[in-house]
């Protein structure tokens, strides 16, 4: 296995643990997001066994719900909101061999009202404002059949338990580099969520499982903002992510098979862009990509934990040692100062075909 791991037991667990064993955590962690940009996570408590039951509400909903229910949680243009159809999200102009159900967090149109007052230079048009509020304050889009109520529920729960561990990696991030980002850029935090289903490769598309790699499920990316948090229920390889050599390795984001297993879970983490633009190039936004599996079609659960929407991100994670300022350089550009809202609103806004 060469995916790192990291252990934050010591942020979990404060009574258990001291402050010296937090900064030994927090600084193997700013080691790895420097050298690598991806790391497994272990330590958060949370039960394998409840990511299992997740999951596999997740796929029941793909694989027994009728075509009825999806398209009544289609895809909203106008929020981003709902399910996507197979080769509906495109990366990079390519169709993506997956089904996928988005989710965002929702903003109060009372905060969204302020916030919109110092969005007008970057949305230009009255329609490109209307967009963005139902954006960013739009509804999530559930099965009206109650049969899935549960899963909603279920789904609804395992954000809440993301968005902790998504606030204790970032506040080990900040510790160990003496920084605010927390603080500055996070006391509202974003989120965005995305169940996927990958339909393995059948037997008449290929007689050779080398094949594959013709048609991804997920092509060449890295994402978009501060932190993801990744779960799946197979035991194939199929994530890859690209190391700063330019060699890709495989990981999976963790076999999910036993519901009885009460082990902890244990997360597949990977940075986005705007965390290495925060870091000013210390830390490494991850190209990763997903094959198509042969074996067993794939369910797993992205949580991207976001700044706050407003935020401008500029470099300022001032290091404890000395920043990678050649990277920095590349990135400190006049097109990124511009408040993360507009700049997610802008990628999501060019994901699909509708």
């Amino acid at each position: 296995e060469r995916v790192p791991v990291i252990d934050l037991s010591s942020y979990f667990q404060l009574d258990n643990y001291s402050d010296g064993d937090r900064e030994n955590a927090s600084r193997k962690l700013d080691q790895v997001c420097g050298e690598v940009g991806l790391f497994k996570l272990r330590g958060t408590g949370i039960l394998k066994s409840k990511a299992v039951w997740m999951l596999d509400w997740i796929r029941r909903f793909f694989e027994s719900a009728s075509n009825d229910i999806k398209y009544q949680m289609e895809l909203d243009r106008k929020s981003g909101r709902g399910y996507q159809k197979l080769g509906q999200n495109v990366t990079k102009g390519e169709p993506d061999q997956h089904e996928g159900i988005d989710m965002y967090h929702r903003i109060s149109k009372e905060r969204l009202e302020l916030m919109m007052n110092g969005f007008e230079n970057w949305l230009e048009t009255k329609e490109k404002q209307e967009m963005f509020m139902e954006f960013a304050s739009g509804n999530n889009r559930w099965p009206e059949d109650q049969e899935w109520n549960e899963m909603r529920d279920v789904v609804l729960d395992w954000i809440e338990d993301m968005k902790r561990v998504g606030y204790v990696v970032m506040k080990a991030l900040q510790d160990a580099t003496g920084c605010s980002i927390v603080d500055d850029c996070m006391n509202e935090p974003f989120w965005c969520a995305r169940a996927i289903y990958y339909p393995k490769v059948l037997a008449e598309e290929s007689g050779d499982c080398g094949e594959r790699v013709k048609k991804y499920g997920c092509g060449e990316h890295s994402d978009y903002g501060f932190l993801t948090l990744l779960v799946e229920d197979s035991s194939e390889d199929c994530f890859e992510a690209q190391l700063q050599s330019g060699e890709w390795i495989k990981s999976n984001a963790v076999q999910l098979l036993e519901q009885n297993d009460q082990d902890e879970c244990e997360f597949l983490c990977n940075l986005g862009d705007m965390l290495q633009l925060a870091s000013g190039g210390r830390y490494r936004a991850t190209p990763h990509r997903v094959l198509r599996p042969v074996v067993r079609n794939r369910v797993s659960f992205g949580f991207f934990f976001e700044p706050n929407l407003d935020a401008i991100i500029k470099p300022i994670m001032v290091s404890k040692q000395k920043q990678h300022q050649d990277h920095a350089d590349v990135h400190r550009n006049d097109s990124m100062l511009q408040p993360y809202g507009i700049h997610l609103f802008n990628k999501v806004s060019t994901n699909f075909r509708y």
